[in-house]
């Protein structure tokens, strides 16, 4: 850390800039809100929820949705189609009866937007569908829920959302930071021919 020693705090501030700038070459992420969006069918069910979507890496960064017959959330990265103009679900699950016979779900949501979701925000038109399917093998009963799904999602840029660097990432940049922070110290100190 010899280098260090003179110019010390230009040094430092050159380290700086270059992890700051590598660590926010990211694009805002954007919250879209589903506060306004409802399945028509037997009856009207709203829907809650929202995802963090970054339009730069073209990830969903976070989520945590409720339909109108689950509740989707996860808050790790997941890649999707980039431009963001659809979003699909796909889940299973079953569940058992007080006489010990067991339903099978199987759970279906295709939504499309207005459009692509990669903007900085406003209001986006949503138009899907949800689509629940349930079978009971022990009485060989088939079911299938259709409900069309239609609202408003609001998007709001949200700089201050905080993304954590894995950590071997962050070691490179400070490792790159504090290698050019040695070959500026050696340019100085190189002798004049």
């Amino acid at each position: 850390m010899i280098f260090m020693k003179k110019n010390g705090f230009r040094n430092l501030a050159i380290a700086a800039a270059i992890v700051t700038t590598a660590t926010t070459a990211q694009a805002v992420p954007v919250r879209w809100t589903f506060e306004n969006v409802v399945s028509y069918g037997n009856y009207d069910e709203a829907w809650r929820g929202y995802l963090v979507f970054d339009q730069k890496i073209g990830k969903i960064l976070e989520y945590d949705l409720r339909t109108a017959f689950s509740h989707f959330s996860k808050i790790r990265p997941i890649s999707v189609d980039h431009p963001l103009s659809e979003l699909n679900f796909n889940k299973q699950f079953k569940h058992t009866w007080s006489d010990r016979v067991t339903t099978f779900y199987d759970l279906e949501i295709d939504l499309s937007f207005s459009a692509p979701l990669t903007d900085l925000g406003g209001i986006v038109v949503v138009d899907g569908y949800e689509m629940l399917s349930e079978y009971t093998p022990s009485y060989n009963d088939y079911d299938v829920d259709f409900y069309a799904t239609y609202g408003l999602i609001e998007g709001t840029p949200e700089p201050d959302w905080v993304s954590p660097v894995p950590v071997p990432a962050s070691g490179i940049l400070l490792l790159g930071a504090f290698g050019a922070m040695a070959a500026a110290s050696r340019k100085r100190k190189t002798p004049q021919a």
